[in-house]
């Protein structure tokens, strides 16, 4: 069997039993989420997320004090009356995927 496809198999079973977790209310959503944002994609390719709290770079560690420092300018996109909020959203997310936001 070709690597992608023990890959494929392995995040499969690993999501089919996350599923089982969540549904008998072993996970909340939001670490079901979490989980599922760090797992490889289909095709084995690698996810870019990192739970913040193990990326031993600071640069791209998500700072939620920040964040609401942020937040609170008119003239920062993190505010979310800022015309770009929802381009600096979807950066966000990209980078540190669903689970932090």
């Amino acid at each position: 069997m070709p690597e992608k496809a023990l890959i494929n198999r392995a995040v499969s079973t690993i999501s089919v039993e996350c599923e089982f977790l969540l549904e008998r209310s072993m996970l909340s959503k939001p670490q079901f989420q979490s989980i599922m944002a760090q797992l490889p994609k289909k095709g084995a390719i690698p996810s870019p997320y990192v739970d913040p709290r193990f990326n031993p770079s600071r640069a791209q560690q998500f700072d939620p004090t920040a964040l609401a420092r942020e937040a609170q300018d008119p003239k920062n996109p993190a505010h979310p009356d800022h015309p770009k909020h929802d381009e600096w959203a979807k950066q966000m997310v990209a980078k540190f995927g669903n689970a932090s936001l």
